[in-house]
């Protein structure tokens, strides 16, 4: 069977599994009724779940604050969607906020116990001669209000430590899969295959910049079409790239690919070129995931889900492991709660750092708490700077190295940005522009 034949074949069983509604992941349903964080997340997962197993239970308290999941072998979890439950269920986004309104809740509630109890024991006389009797001394006002803040404060401390603890160093968390990337830095990627040289997220782009300029780092985006099937393309329409319109997820497969992804591309054709021809007519058209996967057999493709309502993990996993790719790909979502369901649905599957997982790892670094830091994820891709703020110096590479990270920077198109990041030790550039990149990386002296 060719390539072609085969890609088809994975679309055609992944679109009539998902018609028919019959497929059955490798899904712990506990895990992920567990990773929700709300109530509307955890409908959104359910009815994932629901969708691959009937007998899946679930009982709500009358305040709706409190799901019982109990699934086939008799397990069962009790979610706690209560304001003190949602504590450990929240993000890493949320630590912070979520640690000091805890804290206003800790002297709050201890300052009212303790005025509630200097107003008993100055009101009370069977207290007062109590205490009296007991010998127990008489404190001023302002004793008291020193004990208040001080017990405040450190019942704040404890829980930022439990806080920073579980959130940020990963206390609990599951660990990634043992991986190890198999491309030797420096690691020439090409973002959506180089959009600013081909039509990006096409075929012709990823074997291009293959072909032409060595990379086998490919950065792709995923959507579903209305069947089902994972294609790449980056936006939730067709419009930008295509002489169609509308919603992906309106279109078949079919009518998808009826429709000319080169239809509006214009760019560089190499350096210091200019590619004024239309690319329109040329045959260009969406690619499904699995035929990416299967013509980049000896690369490694960083996969974005961009999809996240309707879920769409399943899709992408059976992709993935039917083309037998799960050790040389990369998956993620820029959606927390996304990247939660595929772990749950594939937790062998390495994937990269999230937003929330990449502002952990910069606390933990800032901090010093680097050491004891878990990374939940297998490689950190992350820009060069947040606006004004530098996230890739020397330091920060050096703490990622140390914990067995490999450090990935994306979307870099300037040359002399480029060199400093190389310089820096990264260990590989995510650009548009692959042949600049080539380029820069021809002329340093330890391609020599």
């Amino acid at each position: 069977m060719n390539r072609d034949d085969e890609a088809e074949e994975i679309d055609r069983e992944i679109s009539a599994n998902f018609i028919q509604e019959n497929y059955t992941p490798d899904i712990d349903p506990l895990l992920l009724m567990k990773q929700s964080r709300s109530l509307d997340e955890m409908e959104r997962n359910l009815s994932l779940v629901r969708k691959y197993s009937e007998s899946i239970k679930v009982t709500k308290s009358l305040k709706r604050e409190f799901v019982r999941v109990q699934v086939p072998n008799d397990e069962s979890v009790t979610l706690d969607f209560s304001p003190s439950g949602l504590q450990h269920h929240c993000d890493v986004q949320f630590a912070v906020v979520q640690g000091c309104i805890t804290a206003l809740d800790n002297i709050l509630g201890i300052w009212l116990l303790r005025l509630g109890s200097e107003f008993i024991a100055n009101r009370s006389s069977l207290l007062r001669n109590r205490w009296k009797s007991m010998g127990t001394p008489k404190l001023s006002r302002r004793a008291m209000i020193r004990i208040s803040l001080i017990s405040a404060l450190g019942a704040a401390a404890a829980g930022s430590v439990f806080s920073i603890g579980r959130m940020v160093l990963g206390w609990g968390r599951p660990a990634p899969p043992s991986w190890k990337i198999p491309l030797a830095p420096p690691i020439l990627g090409a973002h959506r295959g180089g959009g600013a040289l081909f039509p990006e997220n096409t075929l012709e782009a990823f074997t291009a910049s293959r072909d032409r300029f060595g990379c086998r780092f490919m950065e792709v985006d995923t959507h579903a079409t209305r069947d089902g099937v994972p294609v790449v393309i980056h936006d939730p329409t067709v419009d930008r790239t295509t002489n169609g319109t509308g919603p992906v997820l309106a279109h078949s497969l079919e009518e998808l690919q009826r429709l000319d992804a080169g239809f509006r591309f214009r760019g560089t054709s190499g350096i210091g070129g200019t590619d004024s021809t239309a690319w329109a007519g040329r045959g260009i058209r969406i690619p499904t995931l699995a035929e990416v996967l299967l013509a980049l057999p000896d690369g490694v493709i960083s996969i974005e889900v961009k999809q996240h309502d309707p879920p769409m993990e399943a899709s992408v996993v059976e992709a993935v492991r039917r083309a037998g790719m799960q050790n040389r790909v990369l998956l993620g979502s820029s959606r927390h709660g996304t990247f939660l369901r595929i772990q749950a649905l594939a937790p062998e599957i390495p994937s990269f750092f999230s937003y929330r997982s990449s502002i952990a790892f910069f606390i933990a670094a800032w901090s010093g708490l680097a050491r004891w830091f878990r990374p939940p994820h297998n490689a950190l891709m992350i820009p060069p700077d947040f606006g004004v703020l530098q996230l890739i110096t020397p330091g920060i590479v050096r703490t990622a190295h140390r914990l067995g990270l490999p450090v990935i920077v994306w979307t870099v198109n300037d040359p002399e940005e480029m060199e400093r990041l190389l310089r820096m030790g990264v260990d590989g550039i995510i650009t548009d522009r692959p042949d600049l990149l080539a380029a820069v990386i021809e002329e340093r002296p330890e391609s020599g």
